[in-house]
């Protein structure tokens, strides 16, 4: 790609830009990375032609909507780059936004939300989460879990990370139900993933699909 950062762009290019931010929802580093200039050139020549510009929840919004953008994938790539290390985050994001997290410098301090947002967070969350049913039994053990993630290869079934921890998961929510073609092996993003926030709905029936088919094709090995 040839370096335009100190090429002025043509009308006929902001045009262009124009119409592909506007109409057809394109990012500003997409645009940049079409024409071959930065991301800041794109937004200073937009707001220079009269165009609102989106924030970064607004051009997240426009991405999925259109298909360019898949929070499951994100959340993966989040993990592997070791972003959601949380003893990271606290030791080396001591201010956020220019505030700080605690004290009077916060911008929430002393203050809290109203009951209406408080049960409009609550109910946001509640369809977010795919909730687990009845309680662990007698028949739930530690040796039952080594085995099963031993079954699996000591690795995740969704995205196959093996150095990370290793949970087991009731694919039908029951946690009564345990036999082995009902659990699964995943890493605990994988896991958080699908009940905290219901993103991998798929890729975990994909996931047990594949491991009714090992089931299936090993010798002596009943599926229950």
């Amino acid at each position: 790609m040839i370096n335009r950062h100190a090429q002025p762009l043509s009308e006929k290019e902001i045009v262009e830009i124009a119409i592909g931010y506007a109409f057809r929802e394109e990012g500003l580093k997409q645009l940049a990375g079409v024409f071959g200039v930065s991301a800041t050139t794109v937004k200073r020549r937009l707001a220079a032609f009269g165009v609102c510009i989106r924030n970064t929840h607004q051009q997240r919004h426009c991405d999925r909507r259109r298909g360019r953008f898949s929070q499951a994938e994100a959340i993966h790539g989040a993990w592997g780059r070791g972003d959601y290390d949380t003893e990271a985050v606290r030791t080396s994001r001591k201010k956020w936004y220019g505030y700080e997290r605690h004290g009077e410098r916060n911008p929430f301090f002393g203050k809290k939300h109203s009951d209406d947002t408080r049960q409009r967070i609550a109910e946001q969350a509640r369809t977010r989460v795919i909730s687990g049913t009845g309680e662990y039994g007698d028949d739930w053990t530690e040796e039952l879990r080594e085995r099963i993630v031993a079954r699996d290869g000591h690795r995740c079934q969704v995205c196959g990370a093996d150095d990370r921890m290793l949970q087991v998961h009731h694919v039908d929510h029951d946690r009564t139900n345990n036999i082995q073609a009902n659990l699964l092996t995943l890493c605990a993003s994988c896991h958080l993933a699908y009940h905290g926030r219901r993103e991998l709905v798929g890729a975990m029936r994909a996931a047990h699909a594949v491991l009714m088919e090992r089931l299936t094709q090993a010798p002596g090995v009943p599926p229950c």
